[in-house]
């Protein structure tokens, strides 16, 4: 097993939906009833995956959440030809 935190993934990645965000509690800018639409993901939002690699009698399994990646498989060498 081999873990990866992506440093700058929200950086740029783009929104797949439409999100609005409140004002934080203690931080208003205009009316504290004024909500914003993101353009850019935060962290926090939760995405993820599961990805599966198989190839003859390799298999790689790589579960994705927000920006850690996992990969797990029985055949070290492969793990290591992907990174």
């Amino acid at each position: 097993m081999k873990s990866f935190d992506i440093i700058s993934a929200f950086t740029y990645e783009e929104l797949d939906k439409v999100i609005y965000m409140r004002q934080s509690e203690r931080y208003y800018q205009r009316d504290p009833n004024v909500v914003y639409k993101l353009h850019k993901p935060l962290y926090g939002l939760k995405k993820s995956a599961i990805y599966i690699y198989s190839k003859r009698d390799m298999k790689i399994i790589i579960p994705v959440f927000i920006k850690d990646i996992t990969l797990v498989s029985k055949d070290n060498s492969a793990m290591i030809s992907i990174v």
